[in-house]
Formats: C-alpha cells, structure tokens, sequence
C-alpha cells in the first residue's frame, strides 16, 4: 500500500541522499534521484529498495523543468524534496 506521497532528491549520491531514499520508501514514498551522472551502482541501489534514478543537472533549468513535468505527469508532485 502506497501512501500516496512522493520525494525528490536532486544531486543525489551514495551518502545522505541515498539514506534518505531509504528512508522515505520504507515509510511508503515514492522517491526519485537525480543526478547529474547517477552511477551504475547507485542506480542499482537505488532500485533495490524502489527508487527511481533520473538524469538531469540541477544548474539547468530546462533539466529541471523535464524533472518536474516528468513527476507531475506520473501523478508524482514531491511532497519532499531534498537538494
């Protein structure tokens, strides 16, 4: 069961952001990473426990506007979101 909320982590690596990730899926959000060049290895982490890896540069606007129309075309407006 979902909890119909969602999050948004912009520059996102294998420190704080990525435990947070965990985190926010295991209280039910649906949690989306960016990274300007995500790693495979973060991908796959991130994938393990349900996140969704994009790719995008948080200094571009038109990147971050994709982000953004990609989230709210899914149904997926952040709740939270961490940078």
């Amino acid at each position: 069961m979902e909890s119909g909320k969602s999050a948004l982590i912009v520059g996102a690596g294998p420190g704080i952001s990525m435990a947070f990730a965990r985190l926010l899926t295991s209280r039910r959000y649906t949690v989306v990473l960016v990274g300007r060049n995500p790693s495979p290895t973060l991908s796959a982490d991130a994938e393990s426990f349900g996140a969704r890896v994009m790719r995008a540069d948080a200094t571009s606007a038109a990147d971050m506007a994709r982000v953004f129309d990609d989230l709210d075309g899914r149904g997926a407006t952040p709740d939270v979101v961490l940078y």
